[in-house]
């Protein structure tokens, strides 16, 4: 190369440019190098009114994502259901859901896995769910519900397991009763029109209900049976669940969103009050309507509750809730806690 082609000997503009062309290319090979350079994209899918899987929604307002150099993106859906779809097809990289959709998914050979517990319900915890009487319906144990119109939630649901399980001990059979599939928002009027004798209420409805149960009739509402009755030692509600194929292409993103929402667990247990200003903002529903609600109670370190995914398998088998489920699936076939922060 003679001098006049040499960087330093180019006009001082045209010397800028090379600089940073060559810093540009720099940084590139830096970025392709290590994953955690620059902020890593992780798509997050919910729904519209999700209240009770809210550790993302902490995670993002406090600015636990953005110190893990997660840049983190949230969709929401009007459509629990549509929720599977955009992680199946790769259109989301993580989301909350029930438990049975993702054995449901994987029987089915679609590319997810669980990665993390979230919402639970514990005996100390508080937070449940409920199904509930009007406290005029003559209903107060499983025993009264034969012939009784039963909410289920959703077919092939935990729920509907439960039930089917709850009743059966009090010796009524599938078939002696009718369940019926209806979304939370409907659950109280539903009672109120007949369409139900029991409904399930999860927050902010089973308080709102109870408001307008008391205003109405005097009195709460009467609680027939709980998760709890099924699961005394306490059960996982939802879990995270991922696209298979992410968790094979960006597994430090994967370990660094877990510890960003596990951080985020153990800030909102703590802090109740707080936290239901936060799901409003990101739930998109009043304060107001929610500042009265029992917070769901969230896993700090994402640990399934001992022998509940077990349990949760047998219930679907003997109640054929799910059809193609004929024998428990052992959980590495569905399950992947190997991203999860160690234990401190």
């Amino acid at each position: 190369m003679v001098r006049d082609q040499l960087p330093w000997a180019l006009p001082f503009g045209r010397r800028l440019r090379h600089l940073a062309v060559a810093i540009s290319a720099a940084l590139t090979l830096l970025g392709a190098l290590h994953e955690g350079w620059a902020a890593t994209t992780v798509q997050f899918v919910t729904y519209t009114g999700g209240l009770g899987d809210w550790s993302p929604y902490v995670g993002d307002d406090l600015g636990y994502f953005k110190d893990e150099g997660i840049d983190f993106q949230m969709h929401t859906f009007q459509n629990p259901g549509d929720i599977a779809t955009a992680i199946i097809s790769g259109r989301g990289d993580i989301a909350t859901s029930s438990l049975p959709l993702v054995i449901a998914g994987v029987l089915s050979g679609t590319p997810i896995k669980l990665i993390s517990a979230t919402q639970k319900a514990t005996p100390g915890g508080g937070y449940n769910n409920w199904w509930g009487a009007l406290p005029n319906a003559g209903i107060a144990k499983p025993a009264d519900l034969r012939g009784k119109k039963v909410a289920i939630y959703a077919q092939n649901s935990l729920a509907q397991a439960v039930t089917r399980s709850i009743l059966a001990s009090a010796g009524i059979k599938v078939g002696e009763y009718q369940e019926i599939a209806l979304p939370f928002p409907q659950a109280y009027t539903a009672l109120e029109s007949g369409l139900t004798d029991v409904s399930l209420f999860i927050e902010p409805f089973y308080t709102r209900a109870n408001q307008l149960s008391r205003s109405k009739y005097g009195k709460p509402l009467t609680v027939v049976y709980t998760y709890l009755n099924a699961f005394p030692n306490g059960l996982d509600l939802s879990g995270m669940f991922a696209n298979a194929d992410f968790l094979v292409r960006r597994p430090e993103a994967v370990r660094a969103f877990l510890r960003a929402t596990t951080r985020a667990a153990k800030w909102g247990n703590s802090h109740p009050d707080e936290l239901k200003k936060i799901i409003a903002k990101y739930a998109g529903v009043s304060y107001e309507d929610i500042k009265d609600a029992i917070p769901s109670e969230m896993s700090e370190d994402g640990k399934f509750i001992p022998g509940m995914l077990d349990e949760m398998q047998r219930l679907m088998i003997e109640y054929k809730t799910i059809p193609n489920l004929t024998s428990p699936l052992p959980e590495s076939a569905f399950l992947d806690l190997s991203y999860l922060p160690a234990p401190r």
